[in-house]
């Protein structure tokens, strides 16, 4: 992703977001790696880390943010901070956690007793809550220079609590 498509990227957002966080800008002022994210205005999700669409290589993965990413510069600079710990996990993991994710999101709609499930089940849900829970620690060691608002604070801790329920129930 390089600086003229961001640049390009950029434009368009400002033009459908208005006074939206500036990619460019928010990396410089936090100090953020790597090369800026890509825009999807169609993301569900405030961020996600995809591959090449047509090249399948490691080197070139990337992070997608959605519109929910935009809504504070901080929130913007915590879902980049949390996106590039799933780009340092690299391809293999990233499979992993959206295996585990997809395991428990069906274990869940056919209302199964997560304790009664098979260990291969658990160590791939596992995979999922590990991975995610590195990713929300960063956030939380950025808190410093984040400063995300108390509501964005509650929802991480909210979420870490979830995956520590999650992990109870299997075991």
């Amino acid at each position: 992703m390089g600086n003229d498509s961001n640049a390009m990227e950029a434009s368009g957002l400002r033009s459908e977001l208005g006074a939206a966080p500036d990619f460019i800008v928010v990396g410089a002022k936090y100090n953020l790696p790597g090369d800026s994210p890509v825009y999807d205005s169609t993301l569900n999700d405030s961020g996600i880390v995809r591959t090449h669409p047509i090249l399948p290589v490691p080197l070139l993965l990337f992070i997608q943010l959605g519109p929910s990413a935009f809504e504070t510069e901080n929130k913007l600079a915590t879902t980049w901070i949390h996106e590039t710990i799933h780009l340092q996990q690299g391809r293999s993991i990233i499979r992993k956690i959206v295996a585990g994710n997809a395991l428990y999101e069906q274990h869940v709609a056919n209302v199964t007793d997560l304790s009664t499930i098979s260990e291969s089940d658990k160590d791939s849900i596992m995979d999922w809550i590990n991975g995610e829970t590195i990713a929300y620690k960063a956030e939380l060691e950025s808190l410093s220079l984040t400063c995300i608002s108390s509501s964005e604070l509650a929802e991480i801790n909210q979420q870490l609590a979830e995956f520590t329920g999650i992990q109870n129930e299997m075991y």
